[in-house]
């Protein structure tokens, strides 16, 4: 969850969507966002995102129009030999935060670390 300026509130529903509240300003309804998301100054959201049952855990920023803008798989650019694959997926990331500098921080919870990502995907 996260306060924004205004007053109104950007929450997560694990599996159902990324809501603003206070009246619903915008809502981008899936079953598929699953723990983190935050509101960019341009008006797009950054969530981390997965699929199915064993979720394979992106990062994306999607806009207003719910279109995909940018988006970035860890296990495109981690791997680990001993699999540490769970029910929760491979890598399961838990937190995205764009960074002042446009790069976004992500948590890969499997890995025990935090990756910096340029806009390019590639990891600082």
């Amino acid at each position: 969850m996260e306060w924004l300026p205004n007053g109104d509130v950007l929450f997560v529903m694990p599996y159902k969507g990324v809501y603003q509240v206070k009246e619903i300003v915008w809502s981008y309804g899936t079953p598929d966002v699953s723990h983190d998301a935050d509101r960019l100054p341009n008006g797009n959201i950054l969530m981390v995102w997965g699929r199915g049952d064993k979720p394979e855990i992106s990062v994306q920023e999607v806009n207003q129009q719910g279109q995909v803008v940018w988006e970035w798989y860890p296990k495109d650019h981690l791997y680990d030999a001993d699999s540490r694959t769970t029910e929760d997926g491979y890598t399961h990331s838990n937190l995205v935060i764009r960074l002042e500098n446009g790069n976004i921080l992500i948590s890969v919870r499997n890995f025990d670390m935090l990756v910096e990502v340029d806009p390019q995907g590639e990891i600082v």
